[in-house]
């Protein structure tokens, strides 16, 4: 690491450790003036290169307008190094050039918060937060786990007071699906309803366009190999499906359900492989990097889902909002839901009745998974009415152009 990195990282460790006493810089950066011409995108707390941000990042790349000059923010160095080396302008956050453009840009385009690219450096920026998923289970001011948002009492609520202000979800404008989903996020973020941008998510512009990012599979993939060896599965007509958890204290009921050694027979008895990506707060991570089966094969849970849902023929999860997304390529979805009253108890309440929302057929133990499988490998599809229905709630948008849409609201909202 440069040394002007290191200073840069010491900095920032002062400031995350007497944040309250740097608020009013964040202010004070509102007086500098910004380029609305310079774009920045950051995901995942600056550590990943990934979900809504890295579509439209690519895109906006893709289209070189000369006018907009998009760049990629991460504290990664591995991230910025390849992006470097592909042709596309990335920065540490740590580095001169990353502080330089976290000061000018205009417009922040990030997942979750300010802080995928620099809360303390964003004062004054558009902010654009697409977010990282269509809510199930309830988010943010909804949550009633979630104690910086919610907190339960005057000593939380004290100590949580930076980080919601860090959060800053009121003054973002909030990408969303439909006009159904901008009113969640409306109130889960309290925030207005003009603040939403209804145009689709840009990472499933992947399930239209082909060729969106296969060009790009060495920048995109971290496991090439195993993309590479799907295809050619699929080619000779084997079967994939991808099966994608997502996180709670409850997860570790999983291996007490499903029998490894059986489902890799029934899979390869039926053609099939099994693709297992984890959640990257799953604490069953090292569980499954640990799965060695013929047809069951994991993928690292920092890896890009999108792709590799783009050749799945069915998906299998649980409470994880992917399955909305998946709707998108009308193939079938399994919800392997065994521990669904202590989800909702312990970890998520969900903003439906858990029945009525999830178009496929429902595993709550090892028998049932494998009747589900059996029944949609032959053939059999009785959801697909109830997937359209569900979609057409969630999706003003059934094409392949989110990324394009996007782009436009954000220069209407530069322009005005």
């Amino acid at each position: 690491m440069e040394y002007s990195n290191k200073i840069f990282v010491i900095i920032k460790k002062i400031v995350d450790k007497f944040a309250i006493l740097f608020i009013p810089i964040y202010y004070l950066l509102y007086l500098i003036p910004r380029d609305k011409k310079i774009w920045l995108f950051g995901s995942n707390m600056g550590k990943s290169f990934g979900d809504n941000p890295k579509y439209f990042y690519l895109y906006v790349n893709e289209i070189k307008d000369s006018s907009i000059r998009p760049i990629w923010i991460s504290d990664i160095d591995d991230i910025v190094r390849t992006l470097r080396t592909n042709g596309y302008e990335a920065y540490s956050i740590y580095s001169l050039k990353g502080v330089f453009f976290a000061l000018r840009s205009g417009v922040y385009i990030f997942d979750h918060h300010t802080k995928d690219i620099s809360f303390w450096l964003s004062g004054g920026a558009k902010k654009i937060n697409s977010f990282h998923g269509i809510p199930l289970k309830k988010i943010h001011g909804d949550n009633k786990f979630d104690e910086v948002r919610n907190p339960p009492n005057l000593y939380k609520k004290l100590r949580w007071t930076v980080r919601r202000i860090q959060n800053e979800q009121p003054t973002h404008y909030y990408l969303a699906t439909s006009e159904y989903v901008r009113d969640i996020f409306k109130k889960a973020f309290r925030t207005s309803k003009d603040k939403g941008i209804v145009c689709g998510y840009p990472r499933n512009d992947v399930f239209f366009n082909k060729n969106y990012l296969i060009n790009n599979k060495n920048l995109s993939i971290k496991n090439i190999e195993l993309y590479n060896r799907l295809e050619r599965e699929k080619q000779n007509g084997k079967k994939v499906i991808m099966y994608m958890p997502t996180f709670r204290h409850s997860e570790f009921k999983f291996f007490d359900i499903v029998n490894i050694e059986q489902l890799d027979n029934f899979l390869s008895n039926n053609n099939s492989i099994l693709l297992i990506k984890a959640h990257p707060m799953s604490k069953l991570k090292s569980s499954f990097n640990h799965i060695e089966y013929k047809n069951i094969l994991n993928i690292d849970s920092a890896e890009d889902p999108y792709l590799f849902l783009n050749l799945s023929d069915i998906l299998i999860t649980d409470y994880s909002s992917i399955y909305f997304d998946f709707l998108l390529t009308n193939r079938p979805i399994i919800f392997f839901s065994y521990d669904l009253k202590e989800y909702i108890s312990e970890s998520r309440e969900i903003y439906y009745d858990y029945d009525s929302i999830t178009p496929g057929p429902k595993a709550g133990n090892m028998d049932e998974l494998v009747k589900a499988l059996e029944y949609i490998l032959s053939d059999n599809d009785e959801f697909e009415k109830k997937r359209k229905n569900i979609l057409n709630m969630m999706f003003d948008y059934n094409d392949g152009n989110s990324s394009a849409r996007l782009y436009d609201k954000i220069l209407d909202i530069i322009l005005n």
